[in-house]
């Protein structure tokens, strides 16, 4: 994951030299999103890719290892991404050459847990039991992207944790419901 991130940090910064130089006339922006959590649209035919597949981890208490070298940091619910793409393609005024954080609120793989457990207690002593390791306390220039949601109607800000993890939770349950039980959650693996 380390390479993939520094991969992405260079394509970035070398994307940003080539607009600084040609100046083209079209709009750029970069949307800088953390890590995803929330609902997956479709579920049957995609799974449950990425880090919203990592929430599965958490419940069924597999690969606990990776997430615990996983240090708190923050996300951003799925739906508020997509609507921050929306944003910077088609509302006015124009949004240019900006650097967009799609940072909505801070979580940890502990706290996730404890959400899984608290929505379903049914399930509780199935979740992984994760090492509570604190909070990212860091400040992120994330107001630009509240703007931005703003003025498509989203005035009560970012998504909550809270609420990303239970529609995290019911796109896999979804497919449990369904009866799909030979399926990929996660492009990482089971």
């Amino acid at each position: 994951m380390v390479g993939f991130m520094a991969y992405k940090t260079l394509v970035e910064k070398g994307v940003w030299e080539w607009v600084e130089r040609e100046k083209p006339r079209f709009a750029f922006n970069s949307l800088l999103l953390d890590t995803v959590i929330g609902e997956c649209l479709d579920p049957v035919n995609q799974g449950i890719p990425s880090t919203a597949g990592m929430v599965h981890w958490v419940w069924e208490d597999v690969h606990v290892q990776v997430l615990e070298m996983m240090q708190p940091q923050w996300f951003v619910d799925c739906r508020d991404a997509g609507r921050l793409y929306l944003a910077l393609l088609a509302t006015a005024p124009v949004v240019d050459r900006e650097r967009v954080f799609g940072f909505g609120g801070r979580y940890s793989w502990s706290r996730v847990a404890e959400i899984l457990k608290e929505s379903y207690p049914e399930h509780a002593d199935k979740v992984a039991k994760l090492k509570d390791q604190g909070w990212d306390e860091t400040e992120v220039p994330n107001q630009r992207g509240a703007e931005l949601l703003a003025r498509l109607g989203q005035t009560g800000g970012w998504r909550g944790l809270e609420e990303s993890v239970k529609e995290n939770a019911e796109s896999w349950l979804k497919l449990e419901t369904a009866g799909v039980t030979d399926h990929k959650y996660s492009q990482f693996g089971k």
